[in-house]
């Protein structure tokens, strides 16, 4: 076993002391490029099953980086494991592929890499990581903690529900307890609502019938000490389930008792809670917002934001109540609103909100203004008609992180003392709310790491510039925009729209429509590149034909050159904040790059074809008394230059040179070799030189090439129709014999092995004369017909005279096809051989 390591961990080994686990979950997936969102489902349903949220966003970008290995590295099924214990996750990869190498990876890769950040983030991440190999596969795995682990199903609380009782009536539990903490009094709905009967409660702590998260006993403390209180509490019944009820406290004012009201809604409260308190008392504070400490720590952010801006406008008697966040750019922001509908306000968002969240940056107080009437206020108070505001910064370390708003639309509506309690309510969650901010903005960019890693793995995927263009679109939309455009500069200079897409396809031909009537972007975006190795946006004007949108339009910058541009666009509501903006930034530099290798493997293809076209005949000839078939396949998709060649040409007015050879090797020293060797034969044997003497030259001028020189094997024969068949004189120079299918069906090598060229000065070739009858076929071949392979079986001559033998009725351009799609056919992966196939038919 190897395993990555930081500090002085272990790997989880299988013998060491068992582990006590909590749920496991198994799924095996196929080698497919869905695998990884398949894998990605597993987990987050599972995670839902368990009631987990801790680590998820680990969990789910470790595991995406494996199973994509698995796919891309071993080509094998995948079996996905995922084991939780007391404490922590595991995770574990199974694929069914032998090899045992996995580089062990200490230092991230550079920026430029597109590729090998798998195991790093597993090293970085994960708490503990191993690798495990058996003679058939490999399991890669890796541990995350997660604080509190999950609950066992079978000790799961179920909840209570409350009793029907008759429509219009509300349930009220009265229940008293003393300074102490115990019950003293249990009436009202008490029994009904919870099923302890006061003989069984009177007398025991308050604290064994709440259930309340956060601590039982600190609840009960909270509640002695506070003036008023109400809010939600847990309650558990007596039969064990928890029901959760709206609770209003009070506490007396002659012995330090406290009473307890609970109802079953909020419209059933039997107390108002008190409205005004001390300013700067702990009752203040527990009465405005009702939430323990150990609450408040552990809400998420936006249901913190709710339950304070509620109770702050209730408290406080103001009609609206909103927060505004500083990202990291500083720009007040707003997050979150009580009294309006923030949606109704996007267009605020990602804007500096300057009025009184600007004043209060200053010194860091409260403020509070009587009269907005003929000021410039903020724009949400405009917009609602509110004339009076009182606000309090969130600061956390001497840092201002927020600030908390309360509004009014009667002037003069705070008191000093108003925003004294305002500053303690935000002094008290400041740290709360950064907390909640900071793991919020943790996930998402996590979220985003693991966007941006399943990006790079599908534009790696394709070097076909249409595909490429097509995936870049559909990875921005929708997960960045409505819409998005890419323009590509062409030879001359000229930006064309080369593809758009949109959501809505019903809305997509307008946008296309608008976007061709708008200057071309590209000039304006290079004058943004500063420094140059950085892609800055721009965001066009909001007056042209697409102003309800929000654009970024980044230039498509790969190895120094401007390739085009990427817009992006979205609601003007829905403005793009900052870390989409990076985001976008970094997407737009990966498309640049892909988008360069799809550009660059197109032009390699179309030079490679050309020169492949360049070096084997324009078209078959026509010879009298004879037909010709030919087939050729070049290895390698067209991304190389092929050695195989072959060449039928007239003589003179009676004879035929046929020729066929495989010169050493591909690229474009080959490619020389092979132009050099078809056009010497076809020069040479129109001089009327013999067969060998043509080959004994072309040896000679291989030769000559020095260095640069190339083995070559050639097959050249002259043919000579006659009467009812042809003559034929051939020579093999180290070239696979000829088959000759005869009519009847019969097949036989003609010719003899002799030494291949540029070897030797005087290879002392030889040459044989034979005489075909109608009907007869000569077929010409290279080795990557007869050298197809499949595992240990190949093709071989016995395979391809055993496919000639069905043949014999067809016509020459059939059994050449016939050959050429038995070749392609032997087995799924595409030839690794170039093939070269030429069929003489005597008619």
């Amino acid at each position: 076993m190897s395993a990555g390591r930081r500090g002085p961990r272990r790997p989880y080994r299988r013998e060491e002391a068992p582990i006590e686990l909590r749920a496991r979950a198994t799924a095996t997936f196929p080698a497919l490029s869905t695998t990884p969102a398949l894998a990605r489902g597993l987990l987050r349903d599972t995670f839902a099953s368990w009631a987990l949220t801790e680590a998820t966003d680990d969990v789910l970008l470790l595991t995406t980086e494996l199973v994509t290995n698995a796919v891309v590295h071993a080509g094998t099924d995948v079996d996905v494991i995922v084991e939780a214990t007391e404490d922590a996750v595991i995770v574990s990869v199974t694929d069914r592929y032998s090899a045992r190498s996995l580089p062990a990876v200490a230092t991230p890769p550079p920026d430029t890499s597109e590729g090998g950040r798998g195991l790093w983030l597993v090293q970085t991440i994960a708490a503990r990581w191993g690798v495990e190999h058996w003679p058939t596969g490999k399991r890669v795995w890796f541990e995350v903690a997660v604080p509190g682990g999950i609950v066992p199903a079978e000790r799961r609380v179920k909840a209570a529900a409350m009793p029907t009782v008759a429509p219009g009536r509300v349930l009220v539990a009265v229940v008293a307890a003393d300074r102490a903490g115990l019950v003293t009094g249990w009436g009202g709905d008490s029994e009904l609502m919870f099923g302890w009967a006061e003989e069984e409660i009177v007398g025991r702590p308050l604290s064994d019938v709440l259930a309340q998260e956060g601590g039982r006993v600190a609840l009960v403390e909270q509640l002695a000490a506070a003036e008023s209180w109400h809010g939600h509490v847990a309650v558990r019944t007596a039969d064990g389930p928890i029901t959760t009820c709206y609770a209003s406290h009070r506490l007396a004012t002659t012995d330090g008792s406290l009473l307890c009201l609970w109802t079953a809604t909020e419209t059933g409260w039997a107390l108002r809670p008190l409205t005004r308190t001390p300013s700067g008392s702990a009752a203040g504070l527990a009465g405005i917002l009702g939430l323990a400490d150990a609450v408040v720590a552990r809400m998420s952010l936006d249901d913190l934001l709710a339950q304070v801006l509620r109770r702050l406008c209730v408290a406080l008697r103001g009609d609206a109540a909103y927060v505004l966040l500083c990202d990291e750019g500083e720009k007040s922001q707003l997050r979150a609103a009580y009294g309006f509908d923030v949606d109704e306000h996007a267009e605020l968002k990602g804007r500096s909100m300057d009025g009184i969240a600007g004043r209060l940056g200053e010194h860091n107080l409260p403020l509070i203004l009587e009269d907005l009437t003929g000021q410039d206020g903020d724009p949400l108070l405009s917009a609602q008609g509110l004339r009076c505001a009182v606000a309090a910064p969130l600061v956390v370390e001497g840092k201002m992180i927020g600030s908390l708003h309360v509004a009014a639309r009667r002037v003069s509506a705070f008191e000093t003392d108003d925003g004294v309690r305002l500053a303690q309510v935000s002094d008290r969650i400041a740290l709360a709310v950064e907390r909640a901010r900071l793991s919020e903005l943790d996930r998402r960019r996590r979220g985003w790491l693991a966007y941006v890693a399943e990006a790079s793995d599908l534009l790696a995927g394709t070097l076909e510039l249409d595909r490429t263009l097509a995936l870049v679109a559909q990875l921005v939309v929708p997960a960045l925009g409505e819409w998005c455009a890419i323009h590509l500069l062409q030879e001359g200079g000229e930006s064309t729209l080369d593809y758009m897409w949109h959501a809505d396809e019903a809305r997509g031909d307008d946008v296309r429509a608008a976007l061709r009537t708008l200057p071309a972007p590209e000039r304006r975006t290079q004058a943004t590149q500063t420094p140059p190795n950085r892609r800055q946006p721009w965001r066009p004007p909001a007056d042209d034909a697409l102003s309800e949108y929000d654009r970024l339009v980044y230039p498509l910058v790969a190895r120094n050159n401007v390739l085009g541009s990427l817009t992006v666009g979205r609601s003007i509501a829905s403005r793009y904040q900052d870390d989409e903006i990076d985001l976008a930034e970094d997407l737009a530099r990966r498309a640049a790059l892909a988008i360069d290798n799809a550009r660059q493997f197109q032009q390699r293809v179309e030079v490679v074809t050309a020169l492949q076209r360049s070096l084997l005949p324009p078209e078959a000839p026509v010879i009298t008394g004879c037909e010709i078939g030919v087939a050729y396949l070049a290895a390698g998709g067209g991304s190389d230059v092929g050695g195989d060649f072959y060449d039928v040409f007239q003589i003179d007015n009676v004879r035929w040179g046929v020729a066929i050879g495989d010169v050493c090797g591909k690229g474009p020293e080959a490619a020389a070799v092979t132009g050099l060797a078809r056009h010497t034969i076809r020069i040479l044997g129109r001089d009327g030189r013999d067969v060998t003497s043509v080959l004994e030259r072309l040896n000679l001028a291989i030769l000559d090439e020095g260095p640069r020189a190339r083995f070559v094997t050639v097959a050249y024969a002259v043919v000579e129709p006659i009467p009812g068949g042809a003559l034929v004189e051939i020579c093999s120079a180290g070239h696979p014999l000829p088959m000759l299918l005869a009519a009847d069906g019969t097949v036989c090598a003609v010719g003899e092995p002799q030494s291949l060229l540029g070897v030797l000065a005087d290879p002392g070739l030889r040459s044989q004369r034979l005489q075909i009858s109608a009907g007869d076929a000569l077929v010409f071949f290279t080795d990557g017909v007869t050298e197809r392979r499949e595992g240990d079986r190949m093709l071989g001559e016995e395979g391809l005279a055993k496919l000639l033998r069905s043949c014999a009725p067809m016509p020459a351009g059939a059994i050449a096809a016939r050959i050429e799609r038995a070749v392609v056919d032997f087995q799924p992966h595409p030839p690794r051989d170039d093939m070269a196939v030429v069929v003489i038919r005597v008619l």
